[in-house]
């Protein structure tokens, strides 16, 4: 999180304590941390330990970031209030009159009369100017409340604002510094206050450029005073000050004090965007937080009183920005419920909703739900646009995004090169647009070891990037750090770092030194060093990289997990040269130190040189190795020998050479997995076929019983299933919890491998030893078309597990909407119960799975979805059939009910026919005339007063 209490390394400023605390910083915290504080006054800090002693005494749960946020939130609301108590005691309106000035042209100036274009001559003249100042201010103040002079502005405080706040625009950033000369003045009430402003308006001396009166709105925190830049002369140039004028009573309040004190906890929490900070306090301000502790209370209270959408899209908009994605997903199920019910589960509104709660699932990290709303989506989305329309590229746009976080890249690959050609028949092929779709496009190439494809698309990107924003652009820069990365994969290390060099030099200028974004470009910049056999120069980049994370980060973020990690490789690489050669391929330092006298089979974290090489696929360094006498079968820490590394990567020539030098074929790491094994996990065939030529053992599996057979099917390579098949593998052995290869592939969705199995005789209802069947494995995960091939293939539809939960009743726990219709059109009993006595329709009712329940309830009442639609053959066919005219569901309606709710007078005339009772009731008295006459049908009102009357 942004903010709040957590585990820093680094000891913690004033300011760092203040902005995690927020309102817990109050004098009690200021006494603590200067008593526990080290350091000149002006740079006094703690250590975290202290920090957390000072929580703990306090309350346990602020020691929970969120906790912290949350509390933070309640007491602005709080302060805001009060402040504004305070101020219509204090006011009666003669202060709203002072005139807000702009000013936005004036810039400062040197002493030479140019654009400030850097601190030097900004601070030359305003260390003269704050002398003007005070000598006129003094003067206006006589009398009247004293000014209070504050020393200048601090040049790194300066400098950082410049950079952040400036840096865009067309004069230098340093010549809109207004505040480096700033005074104060408090007044004790309005009339002292207005006074004082007229003096400085009347005195020639100074003249006002610009004016807030932020009485007149007051900042959104409550918050008013007047904050004037004014204009004095030093050497006939004018010098801008800041002034601002309080009123004592507002500005000591501690209302107030508790209000700053939020406001710059949020500042760090949004890392500086007040645009942000007050947009989200705002939106808090409105909702009933009164009596609630934490936002999931919020949500449930919001939930159960929101009368409008506007409220739910506010929270969803507030619990997003404060990183509340749990609280989010639910909010955004809300609506999705509310949206099916009033508009139908296929509409343009729900894929709408349907859209929001899959971005709602990626921020909590379930990419799984994420595709699974986004396919739905999808198939909306299509419905409405057209499966080539802008609506439905950005929406495949996401859910490529989704199945790379699943490691599913080929279907990122098929969804994006849609995209890409949608945006290039929409934008041209010169777009941004474009180059956004390029770049994703070409990390998934990247993944799925297409490097060459990868660089291809990933050019396109650049130049595109580089014709619209420039060579400077950040854009640019980003895209460099991917296209160099794929350059280094393709053996082109060179071109690698050239290309990171001037990414880093882009992002330096455009972040600092010491930038998160700098950092990532340090690590794959030192990579390339180290490929290209300069250690000390990676090391000095990894170090860089790893102080930067740990700074942004914290010690145990992953981001600075990965960096260290490197960065240890880098380390091990300087002390093991011979290795570092190895990996790299470079056979000219290998044979200089080999014929030096370094040891062949030295072993770096139980690796040798030999296992790197055959893990890089250098066949020449193998080679080397193999004739300096390399033990063949060295296996690591890990069990992984050098045989097993080069079939997990499937290096070919690498398997061959150690197979001619005696390897041993079906060797098994600590986990049971042999080189077969491994080469069968990434699908690499060629491998494969080698090792069987080689006699390896078809059926070995490891401990856990997972075969050759088996984990190739988990991957979905059905090559190297079939391969396998025809060596003889057996093609329904389980594993040890009694899963068989086709169990897995339907739980992983892997449809072709599913067929071939089954037509190699698979048996499609083997179960486990807890009754779970291929189809049932199928429905939980909701992957329709393996459900529909076992279907085909004959599979029960209605077999269940030991617990009595059919297909059809995980599907609909699931929320598979598809799935579970599929089922329903095959057969399956829709009301069967398990051991529980729960239904499918149970189960989805208390999922919230709206689009579930009309599922099943359509299959339960088929009258009464007939009579909802007003559908006269279904209904006649019906009732022909034996359906009874007057069964109620769940909710007491009857199939006339529901026919007179929708105003289909001739199914309210079929029903009525067929002796439905015309004065049937619900439990709140409500019958069929009363709830035509609610809804202003008026044919149907007459017909039931007609029967009524007859």
């Amino acid at each position: 999180m942004g903010a709040g209490v957590s585990t820093e390394g680094a000891p913690l400023t004033r300011i760092k304590c203040k902005n995690n605390l927020g309102v817990l910083f109050d004098p009690k915290a200021e006494e603590a941390f200067r008593a526990a504080a080290t350091g000149p006054e002006d740079e006094l800090s703690v250590p975290w330990p202290e920090v957390d002693a000072y929580v703990k005494t306090r309350d346990e749960r602020w020691r929970d970031p969120k906790h912290v946020l949350f509390q933070n939130l309640k007491q602005f609301r709080v302060a805001r209030v009060e402040i504004e108590k305070i101020a219509d005691e204090m006011i009666q309106g003669t202060i709203n009159e002072i005139p807000w000035r702009s000013g936005d042209e004036c810039q400062q100036r040197g002493l030479d009369g140019k654009p400030t274009a850097s601190l030097d001559p900004l601070y030359e003249i305003a260390a003269m100017a704050r002398e003007v100042y005070a000598e006129v201010m003094n003067d206006v103040c006589e009398g009247g409340p004293p000014l209070n002079l504050a020393p200048l502005k601090g040049r790194a405080r300066a400098e950082v604002k410049a950079q952040n706040e400036y840096n865009n625009k067309t004069a230098p950033c340093y010549s809109w510094l207004f505040d480096i000369v700033r005074g104060f003045v408090y007044c004790d009430h309005e009339d002292e206050l207005v006074a004082l402003w007229h003096k400085i308006e009347a005195d020639p001396r100074m003249k006002i450029v610009r004016t807030k009166n932020r009485f007149n709105p007051p900042l959104f925190n409550g918050y008013r005073d007047i904050m004037m830049n004014v204009a004095v002369k030093v050497e006939n140039v004018s010098h801008l000050c800041e002034l601002q004028i309080h009123l004592t009573a507002i500005k000591d309040s501690e209302p107030m004090h508790k209000s700053h004190a939020v406001y710059e906890f949020f500042r760090d929490f949004f890392k500086g965007n007040a645009e942000a900070v007050e947009q989200r306090l705002d939106m808090f301000c409105a909702l009933p937080v009164d009596d609630v502790n934490d936002a999931e209370e919020l949500v449930d209270v919001v939930l159960d009183s929101a009368t409008s959408y506007g409220q739910l899209y506010s929270l969803c908009d507030l619990l997003k920005s404060i990183q509340e994605s749990a609280g989010v997903v639910k909010v955004r199920k809300a609506i999705l419920t509310v949206q099916e019910r009033r508009f139908g589960a296929e509409s343009k509104e729900v894929g709408a909703a349907l859209f929001d709660l899959g971005n709602a699932y990626m921020g909590l990290g379930d990419h799984a739900k994420q595709r699974d709303v986004l396919e739905r989506t999808l198939a909306i989305a299509e419905r409405e646009h057209g499966k080539d329309s802008t609506n439905v590229a950005g929406l495949l746009n996401n859910l490529g995004t989704a199945y790379g976080n699943l490691g599913d890249y080929a279907r990122t690959r098929d969804v994006l090169e849609r995209t890409l050609a949608i945006a290039e028949r929409e934008y041209g092929s010169d777009h941004t647009e474009v180059a956004i779709v390029l770049t994703n496009l070409g990390v998934a190439y990247g993944y799925l070891g297409d490097d060459a494809k990868k660089r291809d698309v990933l050019e396109r990107s650049l130049a595109i990037n580089e014709r619209v924003y420039g060579r400077d652009h950040t854009s640019v820069a980003a895209t460099l750090t991917n296209l160099g990365c794929a350059y280094g994969d393709l053996g082109d290390h060179a071109k690698k770092q050239d290309m990171l060099e001037r990414a880093l030099a882009i992002k330096e200028r455009a972040y600092g030194r010491d930038h998160p974004q700098v950092a990532i470009t340090l690590e794959n910049l030192g990579a390339a060093y180290g490929q290209l056999g300069d250690h000390a120069k990676a090391r000095d980049m990894m170090e860089r990289a790893l102080a930067i994370q740990e700074r942004a980060y914290g010690p145990e973020h992953q981001m600075t997990q990965r960096v260290r990690a490197c960065l240890d490789v880098v380390q091990a690489d300087l002390k093991f040269p011979l290795h570092a050669a190895t990996k790299r391929g470079d056979l000219d330092a290998m044979t200089r130190l080999l014929d030096e006298g370094a040891a062949v089979d030295t072993k770096l974290n139980g690796k040798t040189p030999l296992y790197f090489a055959c893990e890089k696929g250098h066949v020449d360094a193998v080679r080397l190795c193999l004739d300096n006498g390399a033990e063949v079968d060295q296996a690591g820490e890990d069990g992984y020998t050098p045989l097993m590394i080069a079939c997990w990567n499937g290096h070919v020539d690498a398997v061959r050479l150690l197979l001619d030098n005696g390897a041993e074929v079906d060797r098994a790491d600590k986990d049971g997995r042999t080189p077969l094994w491994t080469a069968c996990y990434e699908g690499n065939v060629d491998a494969m076929r080698l090792l069987l030529d080689n006699g390896a053992e078809v059926d070995q599996a490891n401990k856990y019983g997972v075969t050759p057979l088996y984990i190739a099917c988990s991957k979905g390579h059905v090559d190297a299933a079939r391969l396998l098949l025809d060596n003889g593998a057996e093609v329904d052995r389980a594993d040890k919890d009694g899963r068989t290869p086709l169990m897995i592939a339907c739980m992983f969705g892997h449809v072709d491998a599913a067929r071939l199995l089954l037509d190699n005789g698979a048996e499609v209802d083997r179960a486990t030893e807890d009754g779970r069947t291929p189809l049932w494995t199928a429905c939980y995960e909701g992957n329709v078309d393996a459900v529909r091939l076992l279907l085909e293939k004959g599979a029960e539809v209605d077999r269940a597990d030991e617990e009595g939960q059919t297909p059809l009743f995980v599907a609909c726990w699931e929320g598979h909407v598809d799935a579970a219709r599929l089922l329903l059109d095959n057969g399956a009993e829709v009301d069967r119960a398990d051991n529980d006595g729960e239904t499918p329709l149970s189960i989805a009712k208390s999922e919230d799975y709206s689009s579930i329940v009309a599922l099943l309830e359509e299959h339960i009442n088929p009258l009464h979805a007939a009579a909802k639609t007003g559908d006269i053959d279904a209904m006649t066919q019906l009732l022909n059939d034996g359906a009874e005219v007057d069964r109620a569901n769940e909710k007491g309606r009857t199939p006339l009910w529901i026919a007179c709710l929708k105003g289909h007078v001739d199914a309210a005339r079929l029903l009525l026919d067929k002796g439905a009772d015309g004065n049937r009731t619900l439990e709140n008295g409500e019958t069929p005339l009363c709830v035509a006459k609610r809804k202003g049908h008026a044919a149907v009102v007459a017909l039931l007063e007609e029967v009524r009357e007859a």
